[in-house]
């Protein structure tokens, strides 16, 4: 049995959570387009996806790809954090406990199949079953439930546009859905942030959910030999939210609202580093988007 257990629940309710505030307009969606989500504890691959036969709407995971979506956001969370503590003087930096363990949790997840691994989630790796052993548990959990509920709201923007579900649609049609339907997810959880609480603390938080979708994404393009024909270069994808909603951030600034862009910039450095290339960001007192283009051509 899965060491996700305790976050099934919370992981259903997620797009309903990551903005409070629209929650009765989600209900009415879900409910007028008979929206269900479903778990396959058997798939053996990488699975979000959204399903519409005949009227019937699903949206389907596979329970091994939330076990690594929420590794990744343990991952990821301790590795940045462990390295902020250096405030940019990684000279200095000696590699923590905490930090090598989130490279062994990576390292885990990069398996090439999931249909390779035949045994359970390894006790010696975080997981949200442990409610003790793991420093960064807690942190991974909510940033896992705000990633998932963004993931949920991508795969429900297809169905509510409606796209095309025509599987002779061009490569064009296709990558402008997947586009359409990050802009629909992230509208939905930033457009009208403020009337849940003015804080700024929320508006970081809901982009950190979305910078996680984006870390599979990179994840995911990172390991892909050529372009996908059915969605944007990861990179694009990523510019495209920074645009919109964060278009004024840089490197070089240190604020606490570009904490999303900064933990992306770390993830590229390792995506790259894990495939034997050395990261060239160029001038960092530019832009998030013009420095993230320095690396397109690595990612498909």
């Amino acid at each position: 049995m899965t060491n996700l257990k305790p976050l099934f629940e919370a992981f259903q309710a997620s797009p309903f959570k990551v903005a409070p505030e629209r929650e009765n307009e989600l209900e009415e969606i879900r409910d007028s387009r008979g929206i269900r989500i479903e778990l396959d504890d058997y798939q053996k691959d990488w699975i979000f996806e959204a399903r519409s036969f005949f009227g019937v709407n699903r949206i389907a995971f596979s329970t091994r790809s939330l076990e690594r979506l929420w590794s990744v956001c343990y991952a990821y969370t301790a590795i940045t954090t462990e390295l902020q503590q250096y405030k940019g003087d990684f000279n200095s930096f000696t590699p923590t406990h905490e930090y090598e363990l989130a490279f062994k949790v990576l390292d885990w997840v990069a398996q090439n199949r999931l249909e390779d691994i035949e045994c359970s989630w390894p006790d010696h790796l975080p997981n949200p079953n442990n409610t003790s052993a793991f420093k960064y548990r807690e942190a991974a959990d909510h940033y896992f439930l705000m990633t998932a509920g963004r993931i949920l709201l991508h795969e429900i923007a297809h169905i509510e546009q409606p796209h095309t579900t025509d599987v002779n649609a061009s490569s064009e049609i296709l990558i402008l859905e997947e586009l359409d339907a990050d802009n629909w997810a992230d509208n939905w959880m930033l457009g009208n942030w403020k009337s849940y609480k003015d804080e700024p603390k929320v508006f970081i938080g809901r982009c950190m959910g979305i910078a996680f979708c984006h870390a599979i994404v990179l994840y995911f393009g990172s390991k892909n030999p050529t372009p996908s024909k059915t969605h944007p270069n990861p990179i694009d994808r990523l510019i495209n939210f920074i645009d919109k909603h964060m278009p004024s951030g840089k490197p070089t600034d240190k604020l606490p609202e570009h904490a999303p862009c900064a933990m992306l910039l770390v993830v590229i450095s390792h995506l790259l580093m894990s495939e034997g290339i050395e990261a060239k960001f160029g001038n960092l007192d530019r832009s998030y988007s013009e420095v993230f283009s320095d690396v397109k051509q690595y990612f498909n």
